[in-house]
């Protein structure tokens, strides 16, 4: 039997106009193409891809409300929940419910910089005050290693077992050992938690381990790869694994290059030369590309039309 989440569950870009503002139609048309694409079983909105820290509530609303209209027969609503304090979390979340959430994706708050690693309450008290007031199914969103906000191994096993609302780990540690760490201990003690592989530079690998899917706001871009990634891995089928994870290594040397920060821009862009989306406009404290980064992405096209359903304007 299926897990509540698997496959894949891109991670949504936001399309502004040329002023900053939401451009309705252009964020339609993004949502539709994601969830028409083999393999995606749900979509995430409001998360890093979608540059939730520059999102108003309202604005919040608006992308929640749309991609509920978009979605089809079994595909899950992810909302993210980007919030500074629990309060605010609460508030977020219940907003999220009521325009149609099915799923929350819980953003550490900035606060945890200051002691979550020694103190793991801090992360249990917060999922626990979300899950009792909106009482919605949860992610727990583990971030990097060499970050304050990620959490170890032994604090997920934690949450999993006092937060029953959790049913998927989003592992974006970048670190294999880490990861298979986490994976192995869902494995044995909490086995109808999904394992969600956000570890976009090295999805072979993490995806073979056993991963139950990927959520990854690359795939806003290159769902069809992704996608087939998944489904190669799970048919053994090792020649279009190879060749899958061949065409990802190029692009994600590309798309996260340093500076990672404009790498949903990057997507962005590549998404018009595509003829997906309108702008590339991002909003502040986001900068536009140099002419450099945009003649990098330009270079990617082959390999994005090789793969993509609309073959680009």
């Amino acid at each position: 039997m299926s897990k509540f989440l698997h496959g894949l569950i891109p991670a949504a870009l936001t399309p502004f106009d040329a002023d900053g503002n939401i451009h309705r139609a252009d964020l339609r048309k993004h949502l539709e193409y994601l969830v028409q694409t083999d393999g995606v079983t749900g979509v995430t909105v409001n998360g890093h891809a979608g540059e939730v820290s520059s999102l108003t509530r309202d604005e919040q609303s608006l992308i929640l409300r749309e991609a509920r209209s978009v979605l089809g027969p079994g595909q899950r609503l992810v909302a993210g929940v980007y919030a500074h304090s629990t309060r605010e979390a609460v508030d977020i979340a219940l907003g999220a419910k009521a325009d149609g959430a099915d799923v929350l994706l819980v953003f550490p708050p900035e606060v945890w910089e200051f002691g979550v690693a020694d103190d793991p309450r801090l992360a249990i008290e917060y999922y626990r005050a979300i899950a009792e007031s909106a009482d919605l199914p949860m992610i727990a969103f583990v971030y990097p290693t060499y970050s304050a906000l990620h959490l170890a191994p032994s604090v997920i096993m934690q949450l999993c077992e006092q937060i029953p609302n959790i049913v998927a780990v989003k592992d974006w540690s970048n670190d294999m050992v880490r990861y298979e760490t986490t994976l192995r201990g869902l494995r044995e003690q909490h086995p109808e938690v999904s394992m969600l592989s956000s570890y976009s530079r090295s999805l072979l690998g993490s995806v073979s381990l056993g991963a139950d899917g990927i959520l990854s706001g690359h795939a806003s871009l290159i769902p069809e790869i992704q996608a087939g990634l998944i489904a190669a891995i799970a048919e053994r089928d090792a020649g279009a694994s190879a060749e899958l994870a061949h065409d990802l290594f190029e692009l994600t040397t590309t798309f996260y290059a340093e500076p990672i920060a404009d790498g949903f821009t990057r997507m962005k862009f590549a998404s018009v030369l595509l003829g997906r989306i309108t702008t590339d406009r991002v909003r502040e404290p986001l900068l536009p590309l140099s002419a450099d980064a945009k003649a990098a992405v330009e270079r990617t096209l082959p390999t994005l039309r090789k793969h993509a359903r609309d073959q680009g304007a």
